[in-house]
């Protein structure tokens, strides 16, 4: 092995576009070591650009190799216990490096469950009193002295009342505690929520991390060239084949994937939460891509819409995910897709996701929501999204808004996305944007309108008694 890996060799790998070029590069860097947190971490977000989207099969096989070496390099770097080491590369999701994050009550219990012995607690952001008055409506009445003396943290309040010293017992004893409870799951949520619980992740496992934590794929699709512009409206409207046959283990371990890989960066969403393995749906899209859909457990789902969140794979790498509100024609969607996915095909993988609610579910039209490019979300803005969603045929639902969304996009320069001035993207982030894929839709208004109408009918009916 020679010396450590020179910054240039990464620049050209970022900049090459041709395959021949970019697997000469990976030989070229395959011959030096891997020492330095800040490029393992560069170096590893391009590997799984390359494996996810592959220029040809040499490509591939060297960017899984790859992965493959630098997973024993960290894992010598963790070995040494250098504290400096250990922090650079917390949170990247390599194998053997940590995580320390928030998580729900229901992804914690997952956690210790699935790993057992990898997971502790680690701190807790909760004042004193709410520990206090958390732990005492969970304890029983003869631990009263115990429970509410002094102003003691989670951790020690655990301590005092358990005993226990280590990390990971003191977490079990939490999640028993809560888990023996009778409360209903989303009161136990609530008040697990209060207690800011934060959790060590040991990524002990190689298999569950960012790195290896992919699908099964049977084949491996290999890109010449991307699809930028993408005909959305063609695309959607295009039949799609049958979801895939899959047996229970595979169904549990593609949820296990959803929820992993959103818990690698301290994320969550409900349908993957509360997923219900029996609902998850599996789909080949074409190039490379599947598509997993998966509704929630029943006692977690939406009184009036039907949530049904969504993970895109390219080659089983995960590139992106989402969820859609669907009621009835009507599908308020969301996507985001993995920072080292943007420039591989992602309108091109959107309009597959849409294509997919529209052939499965029936969604007639799609709303995006403004936060999604920018309300709120200065990345959305600073990334420019309103012009991503606006490629693709979404406009405002505003009139105001479309007209100067219009007026902006006939000003853009030849190849470029569209106007990028803050102020004017702030505007544009003033309303909701939709897709309408028929004239008529049922129904023709958003699902919360029917649920303030129920509110308001409670409140009268209880006045009146």
């Amino acid at each position: 092995m020679t010396k450590e890996l020179p910054a240039t060799l990464i620049t050209q790998l970022k900049n090459s576009r041709d395959p021949v070029q970019t697997g000469k590069i990976l030989e070229s860097i395959s011959r030096h070591s891997l020492k330095q947190p800040a490029a393992i971490k560069t170096y590893h977000e391009l590997l799984l650009f390359h494996c996810a989207f592959p220029g040809n099969g040499h490509v591939y096989k060297m960017a899984i190799s790859e992965l493959e070496r630098m997973s024993h390099e960290v894992k010598k770097l963790m070995d040494h216990h250098n504290k400096r080491t250990h922090l650079a590369l917390m949170g990247s999701g390599l194998p053997y490096t940590q995580l320390c994050c928030n998580y729900s009550f229901s992804i914690t219990k997952w956690l210790l469950k699935t790993f057992p012995s990898s997971v502790e607690l680690d701190s807790s952001e909760a004042n004193p009193h709410v520990v206090r008055r958390t732990l005492y409506l969970f304890l029983p009445k003869t631990e009263y002295q115990r429970a509410t003396q002094g102003d003691l943290s989670l951790k020690n309040r655990i301590k005092l009342l358990s005993g226990h010293q280590d990390g990971g017992a003191q977490l079990n004893w939490l999640m028993r505690l809560f888990d023996e409870s009778p409360l209903p799951l989303d009161v136990k949520e609530e008040f697990y929520e209060q207690l800011k619980v934060y959790v060590r992740w040991s990524l002990s496992e190689p298999f569950f991390s960012r790195s290896f934590l992919h699908a099964e794929t049977s084949s491996i699709h290999y890109f010449h060239q991307f699809h930028r512009d993408v005909n959305s409206s063609q695309v959607i409207r295009q039949a799609i084949d049958p979801q895939l046959n899959i047996s229970v283990k595979t169904r549990k371990r593609m949820v296990e994937i959803m929820k992993a890989t959103l818990a690698f960066q301290c994320k969550e969403i409900d349908p993957f939460t509360y997923a219900n393995e029996r609902e998850l749906e599996l789909f080949d899209l074409g190039k490379g891509l599947q598509v997993g859909l998966v509704g929630m457990v029943n006692e977690k789902k939406l009184s009036i819409e039907n949530y049904i969140g969504f993970m895109a794979f390219r080659n089983g790498v995960p590139v992106a995910y989402g969820g859609g509100w669907l009621f009835g024609q009507r599908c308020k969607i969301g996507i985001n897709i993995f920072e080292p996915f943007r420039k591989g095909e992602s309108a091109w993988t959107f309009a597959q996701v849409l294509r997919l609610f529209y052939q499965r579910h029936g969604s007639r039209q799609f709303i995006i929501k403004p936060f999604q490019f920018g309300k709120g979300n200065p990345e959305g803005l600073k990334t420019g999204a309103f012009w991503f969603y606006y490629k693709l045929g979404f406009r405002p639902v505003e009139k105001l808004v479309k007209e100067l969304a219009d007026k902006e996009w006939e000003k853009r320069k030849p190849g470029t996305k569209g106007s990028k001035n803050l102020n004017t993207l702030k505007k544009l982030a003033t309303c909701n944007v939709e897709l309408k894929l028929q004239k008529k839709v049922w129904p023709d208004y958003d699902a919360s309108v029917l649920s303030e109408q129920f509110s308001e009918r409670q409140i009268k009916e209880s006045s009146a008694n």
